[in-house]
């Protein structure tokens, strides 16, 4: 397994103990760079994230290094 900052164990203990059908990080890009990373949580009783939802979180998470990045150029 990979290694993850301290505060990636705790979001995932988190979403432990508060119950989660589905926890995504997803990597923010931009310009060939991770810029940072996002987790998005899916609550107990909902269904797990499907591959269509895996696609559009890090869509969205790409968008978001995008943002990150051109406002850092200003």
């Amino acid at each position: 397994g990979g290694k993850f900052p301290k505060t990636d164990v705790r979001a995932r203990r988190l979403a432990r103990e508060i119950g989660t059908s589905s926890f995504v990080i997803c990597p923010m890009r931009a310009s060939g760079k991770i810029r940072g990373v996002i987790s998005f949580v899916a609550g107990a009783g909902r269904d797990p994230y499907s591959e269509r939802d895996l696609w559009a979180l890090q869509e969205l998470a790409d968008r978001v290094g995008l943002a990150i990045h051109n406002a850092a150029l200003y």
